[in-house]
């Protein structure tokens, strides 16, 4: 199984390429084609991982938003304005902190590290907007929403 096609590469048979560089010209088999792919890229079950969190960040992002736009009051809608925040940020940072990750060294876990500083950021002030924000609104008056208002 073929996963990565050399730069510049001929494929001559079903489990040949004729690799044509400036100066160099040799065979590769399927089996170099794929430690090429995993020397450059890592795992793919690793990819796979990123790429399932990347996409529910994205949904948890996007449901949010959906109810930043459907709820009816302030109050109502500061509730997916937090979750999403956390929630969709989390995902998404866990996943750049575990792509970071494929070539393991010093570096990239400093990297990772700081990634996860950003996530307990965010996971420390996100909340405590959302709560000042609610204060501010009960403070200047402005009450919840009840059945049968018009939205505002």
């Amino acid at each position: 199984m073929i996963l990565a096609r050399p730069e510049g590469g001929i494929r001559v048979s079903r489990t040949c390429w004729y690799v044509v560089e400036p100066s160099l010209y040799y065979w590769v088999t399927d089996n170099a084609v794929q430690n090429l792919y995993l020397k450059r890229y890592g795992s793919i079950q690793m990819d796979i991982i990123v790429v399932f969190l990347i996409i529910c960040g994205l949904i948890f992002f996007t449901g949010g938003a959906v109810g930043i736009l459907r709820f009816p009051d302030f109050y109502s809608r500061l509730h997916p304005a937090g979750k999403l925040d956390t929630g969709g940020g989390f995902l998404i940072m866990v996943a750049l902190a575990l792509f970071n990750l494929h070539h393991f060294s010093l570096s990239t876990l400093l990297t990772g590290f700081k990634i996860v500083l950003i996530v307990v950021f965010v996971f420390l002030s996100s909340p405590t907007a959302i709560h000042g924000i609610v204060d501010a609104g009960v403070r200047a008056g402005l009450g919840p929403w009840t059945r049968g208002e018009k939205r505002r």
